[in-house]
């Protein structure tokens, strides 16, 4: 889901059945604290912040990227989005744009690999 506030947009990375995913009796909420979902991918591939769960396995990334926004849950969601500035949303495309590239260059991939096995990978 695209949410647009005060002419800004976000991508939606929430699963589960309530707005607060510890409340979530579903269980698919939960799921994102080890998954990373494919609505992550897509919205910052193409340069869209993303609004994650505080707990969710990819709420680090969105952290130490500036590329979107880490919530405790969608309850206070509007409040939250009022309270970005237009100068804080425009630093946090500019990072969704700059992680967008890494994305669909595969950086992010192949720095994982390297990770792994301890290696340089040539792309």
């Amino acid at each position: 889901m695209i949410i647009n506030i005060k002419n800004s947009q976000y991508g939606l990375v929430w699963d589960g059945t309530d707005i607060d995913i510890e409340k979530d009796t579903s269980g698919l909420g939960i799921y994102l604290q080890y998954n990373t979902s494919s609505k992550f991918c897509l919205y910052l591939s193409i340069g869209l912040p993303v609004i994650v769960w505080e707990k969710a396995a990819t709420a680090e990334y969105v952290k130490e990227n500036k590329c979107g926004i880490i919530v405790k849950s969608l309850e206070n969601l509007e409040r939250e989005l009022d309270s970005v500035s237009e100068s804080e949303y425009k630093e946090i495309r500019c990072n969704a744009a700059r992680v967008a590239i890494r994305i669909r260059q595969g950086y992010d991939f192949i720095d994982s690999v390297e990770e792994i096995i301890g290696t340089e990978v040539k792309a």
